[in-house]
């Protein structure tokens, strides 16, 4: 059963008087909250009165509430007796330790006493910043400026004008929540002459009331001096534009934190945030800080603090500033909660976003730690599984922790801090569920949509749509039910085009069940858009899955209504295809990819009635792939586009990647066979080709010509491919035509050929086909040395050919005199493999021809 605290007021009169222990009027009360009793847990609260506490009368009870309305009834029942004068007991204290002899106390009482705003503190406050020499007097001013009355305006405006920076800090501020314009104006003059000049030139040329990425930039490209960063942070906040805003938390966000010259800019940044309804820009500046802490432990430096101003050495940015930072960012987040709650769900769900799984610091052996402090206390702060250690900041896995993780429950166990605040506010997750990247707050969000499915029903299409897109259990089924009761409730008066169009339009996969959804919608609605040419457009245009059941959809229904139909749809997809024909492509997407195949499937013949030979000729040189696709697929049936295109164009775009392209390609080189009776050649390059299908209909054809339409010319051309394909074929063409071809000349260009596999082929050819005779043998001359002397030979090739010349010099004298002299240039060689079969070989001849000259020397010789 949760605990609720007990309220203890008092009437003081005057309101406005100093305040002393004899001053407290008689009039007591006191406000509690009782548990009801029942089933389910409710609670009455009680206002009890009388002259003293001994003597309260029986109350007046109100209710009973459930648990999450108890804050709000008894914040009003609070503010009823504020307005009667009286004052909690706790304002009297604060009131009270105003007079301390402790600078710290003060400080401490104001700053409560600034965010409680109770009207009996507000002469006291005054009267404590008349002293302007007290160390507290800029926390005093903080606390007169969350008042909000002008009384302290020129206490403000005074404290604006000093040269230190806490102090002009606190006095700016002030101004601005007093609303005092004119003072406001001052100070802002007073920080432009501070910033650098060449920010300030900047400045003067553009509106800070509009904020783009090119405006931030050229303000942070004028900071030329790094050591000016910090400065240009504070005073572009201080500003208070949305420009001034926007660069001042890039800076937080970018900037090296634990800079000599920045952290004390950016701490003064994080205070402007706490006393500036900007529950937003908190937010960021927190995340930015304990992201920089994570990273960094500062510096050391020589620097003027305090009020006296003098150089000391300091820490800058350590471990100690850092923690006190993250704490006082905390407790400024419980503050929000009570006293603002609306901003304390604003600014905890901007911190929430921030964090990702990077900021999940653990340390080194201890996987129980885990770093990330704001974003546990908001999410983890009643969670009994983590426990914080508040020297590190770091929150521990109690023993067990881990068994106790309950992310998978229906209606998992409230850990969060405030949950009846963020109850109050569920919009908020929404913003969490699709911009956070933690798993946890992913989970967190969805099980608070869930319990709040009225907010999915308030939502637009679009929205709806990517939150089923999260695919969270928890709540994308739910969505999907409210997408599907918003198409039936509408669907009697006619089609949700907009919820039709959120699915449709939405870019990249959808999942399998909103995928279903939407093609269902599709042709529950065919009749309203299938004969509508805009309509059709609308919904065949586009990259997403559901384009194509829309494609599916239309060539069905097409193919069974008349021509009258057709033509108008037709027409006004030649009228798309022709505008994006004559534009350039604004990136490699193509929009229209089904309109064009939904087209084709159901509209060829209108389409073909529309378009001449010399449109879709043009078409191709489009940088749309659809329309050059479209072109060709209709140009594939007009054998007549050969003499437009001309072959050497035809086979351009047969080496297309696209396959469409291809087709049309082939299906026009087929058309145009006769062309290449006279000239081959654009056949023999396709043979080269890095597509496979265009290959084959390159062989194809060359297959269904004789011989002599290639001539030697083109057979060589087929046998010199690099492309071991188009070789084997080359091959396979030489021996079935062998006997047509010029033989010797055959051979002597095929000995020429570098490829290993050409090279053994050639070899076949010679061994069986070589004219006898010395002269034949020496044309071969460039051959066998090739062989002989490559560097990665083929050692049975070079076996058969020695053989084959030994053979051929025992022939005759005259062969026998070429062979010694191609093998002496091998002998010489250190393989002995090579070596025996070329000496034994030269032995042979030199005993057979006597008179032949080798370089071979016998031993006898040798000796003689």
């Amino acid at each position: 059963m949760p605990t609720h605290p007990t309220w203890r007021l008092v009437k003081v009169s005057p309101p406005d008087a100093p305040h002393t222990q004899g001053d407290v009027d008689a009039s007591v009360a006191v406000v509690s909250v009782e548990p009801a009793g029942g089933a389910v847990p409710r609670f009455t609260v009680r206002v009890a009165r009388g002259s003293h506490l001994s003597k309260l009368d029986t109350g007046t009870n109100y209710g009973p509430y459930p648990e999450d309305d108890v804050s709000a009834a008894t914040s009003a029942l609070l503010e009823t007796l504020r307005d009667e004068g009286f004052t909690e007991t706790l304002d009297i204290d604060l009131i009270l330790a105003l007079s301390s002899d402790s600078a710290q106390q003060r400080g401490r009482a104001a700053v409560r006493l600034g965010w409680r705003r109770p009207p009996a503190a507000l002469g006291a406050l005054l009267r404590a910043a008349q002293d302007t020499k007290r160390p507290d007097h800029a926390v005093i001013v903080d606390a007169l400026g969350l008042y909000g009355d002008p009384v302290a305006i020129p206490l403000a405006r005074e404290l604006a004008s000093k040269q230190q920076l806490a102090r002009r800090r606190s006095g700016a501020e002030a101004l601005r929540n007093l609303g005092d314009e004119e003072g406001l104006a001052g100070a802002l003059v007073a920080s432009l002459a501070r910033l650098p000049d060449t920010v300030a030139a900047v400045l003067s040329d553009v509106d800070e009331s509009v904020v783009t990425p090119e405006t931030v930039q050229r303000v942070l490209q004028a900071v030329d001096n790094p050591n000016k960063v910090g400065l240009v942070a504070d005073l572009m906040y201080e500003r208070g534009s949305p420009l001034g805003r926007a660069v001042a938390l890039r800076i937080a966000a970018t900037a090296d934190l634990g800079a000599q010259h920045v952290w004390r800019y950016i701490k003064s940044l994080f205070k402007r945030t706490l006393l500036r309804d900007d529950p937003i820009a908190f937010a960021r500046v927190a995340h930015a800080i304990e992201r920089a802490s994570q990273s960094s432990t500062g510096c050391y430096a020589t620097v003027k603090s305090g009020l006296h101003g003098k150089p000391h050495p300091t820490r800058i940015f350590g471990p100690k500033t850092q923690r006190y930072v993250l704490r006082a960012a905390w407790r400024h987040l419980r503050r929000l909660a009570r006293y603002r709650p609306d901003a304390y769900v604003r600014a905890a769900a901007t911190l929430l976003v921030a964090y990702g799984p990077a900021d999940e610091r653990r340390r080194r052996g201890h996987a129980d730690d885990a770093g990330a402090f704001l974003f546990h206390r908001i999410l983890h702060a009643r969670d009994e599984r983590w426990s914080v250690r508040w020297h590190t900041l770091l929150h521990v896995l109690e023993p067990g922790g881990h068994e106790h993780v309950d992310a998978a429950a229906d209606v998992p166990a409230r850990r969060e801090a405030f949950p009846a605040l963020w109850d109050a506010a569920p919009e908020s997750f929404v913003r969490l569920l699709l911009r956070a990247a933690w798993p946890d707050v992913v989970d967190f969000a969805a099980h608070g949509l869930a319990r709040h499915p009225a907010v999915l029903r308030e939502l637009d299409a679009p929205t709806v749509v990517e939150i089923v897109e999260r695919r969270h259990r928890a709540v994308s089924d739910v969505a999907l039910e409210v997408l599907a009761a918003r198409w039936s409730d509408a669907l009697a008066a006619g089609p949700a085009w907009e919820v039709l169009a959120a699915v449709h339009e939405r870019p990249g996969p959808l999942s399998p069940a909103l995928e279903a959804l939407g093609a269902a919608w599709l042709e529950q609605s065919h009749s309203q858009w299938v004969t509508d040419p805009d309509a059709c457009l609308r919904w065949l245009s586009g990259t997403s899955p559901l384009a194509r059941h829309a494609a599916d959809v239309a060539v069905r229904a097409w193919s069974k209504s008349d021509v009258a139909t057709r033509r108008p749809i037709a027409t006004a997809v030649v009228s798309v295809l022709a505008t994006a024909a004559s534009t350039v492509p604004d990136g490699d997407a193509d929009a229209l990819t089904t309109l064009g195949a939904a087209a084709l499937g159901g509209l060829r013949a209108e389409l073909d009635e529309q378009l001449d030979t010399t449109t879709l000729v043009a078409w191709l040189a489009s940088g749309v792939q659809t329309v050059r696709t479209t072109a060709a697929r209709l140009l594939a049936d007009r054998p007549a586009a050969v003499q437009t295109l001309g072959v050497r164009r035809i086979g351009d775009l047969a080496g297309e990647s696209h396959v469409l392209l291809r087709r049309c390609a082939h299906a026009l080189l087929r058309a145009a066979r006769s062309e290449f009776a006279s000239d081959p050649s654009v056949l023999v390059e396709l043979t080269e080709s890095s597509w496979v299908d265009t290959q084959d209909c390159a062989f194809e054809l060359l297959g269904s010509f004789d011989v002599e339409v290639l001539g030697l010319d083109g057979v060589i051309g087929l046998c010199d491919s690099i492309n071991p394909r188009t070789q084997a074929a080359a091959r396979a063409l030489v021996e079935q035509h062998f006997a047509s071809l010029p033989t010797e000349a055959l051979l002597f260009r095929l000995a020429e050929h570098p490829s290993a596999p050409m090279r053994r082929f050639a070899f076949e050819l010679i061994e069986g086909h070589l004219r006898a005779g010395a002269v034949p043998l020496m044309r071969i001359e460039g051959f066998v040395r090739a062989c002989l002397m490559d560097p990665a030979p083929d050692r049975e090739l070079k076996r058969r050919l020695i053989a084959f010349l030994a053979t051929r010099g025992e022939a005759d004298e005259g062969q026998a005199e070429v062979v010694a002299k191609l093998l002496a240039r091998s002998l010489r060689t250190r393989t002995d493999y090579d070596f025996q079969r070329i000496t034994h070989a030269l032995a042979k001849l030199s005993d057979r021809y006597p008179l032949v000259t080798t370089d071979l020397v016998l031993q006898g010789e040798a000796t003689a």
